[in-house]
């Protein structure tokens, strides 16, 4: 179970964090939540849906076809080759959460993560002098760009939903468990808009978002071609399977900035 706490000078100026070796860490998640400046890149990678929280919309990736797996990641930890990895993934152990009791965000880090250690051993949170070092500042700027970006989609998100274009993803090819509780456009939807509602959703930037995620929807046939490569090569299957499907290399390599 994860436990983030804020990063602070006071608990963390005698530690230090450890980069991840690999993507284990997101062996279960079905899904990705992203925010608005890697929506088009997660487009050529991932169906694209939204989820609702309250009675907003949120866009994430669906990573598999059922809970509790991600068939973008291999067994040995790997992704698979070529494939965009959400900002949300790359910069763990970190999260930028509400701060409790506060409207403010906080830099947060996952200290059930085996990543936080005692000592100096890896990259430090903070120099000697108080400042925060170069790589956490990173990871702190790569968070509050893409909380800025989530934002941003906002006015798009509710014009999306004000037209009548956000409707349940009900179909035969919707993951698992989740019919009912994911939302798409509708297609059919959006071409008969008139001339007033279609101007106000390019006002508010919705077109995009819109046809990004329709156009996502052909990596539906990528989840079913992995989840077929992770039912004949078994639990054991390895970054090598994946490449002979998808040619290159398994990016082994995290990256946070």
């Amino acid at each position: 179970m994860p436990k983030f706490v804020p990063v602070s000078r006071q608990h963390h100026s005698s530690r230090s964090w450890i980069r991840p070796v690999n993507y284990d860490f997101a062996a279960r998640d079905a899904f990705c939540p992203l925010a608005g400046l890697e929506i088009a890149a997660a487009a050529t990678s991932y169906p694209i849906a939204f989820m609702k929280v309250a009675e907003a919309y949120q866009p994430i990736a669906v990573l598999a076809q059922s809970a509790g797996t991600n068939l973008y990641l291999a067994p040995n930890g790997t992704w698979v080759p070529g494939r965009y990895v959400p900002s949300l993934i790359r910069v763990y152990p970190f999260r930028l959460l509400s701060a409790e009791g506060k409207s403010s965000m906080a830099l947060c880090v996952d200290e059930s993560s085996g990543l936080v250690q005692d000592g100096n051993n890896g990259e430090p949170f903070f120099h000697p002098d108080g400042q925060v070092a170069p790589a956490l500042a990173n990871i702190a700027r790569l968070l509050e760009a893409t909380a800025r970006s989530r934002l941003s989609l906002e006015p798009a998100l509710a014009s999306l939903a004000a037209a009548g274009l956000m409707v349940p993803w009900e179909q035969a090819d919707a993951p698992e468990p989740s019919k009912g509780g994911l939302y798409r456009i509708d297609e059919r939807r959006l071409r008969s808009l008139d001339d007033a509602s279609f101007g106000a959703l390019r006002h508010n930037n919705a077109l995009p978002l819109a046809y990004a995620q329709l156009l996502s929807m052909s990596n539906l046939d990528m989840l079913a071609q992995l989840a077929v490569a992770r039912t004949r090569a078994g639990e054991a299957a390895s970054g090598d399977t994946l490449n002979q499907m998808f040619g290159g290399q398994v990016e082994q390599v995290l990256r946070f900035d």
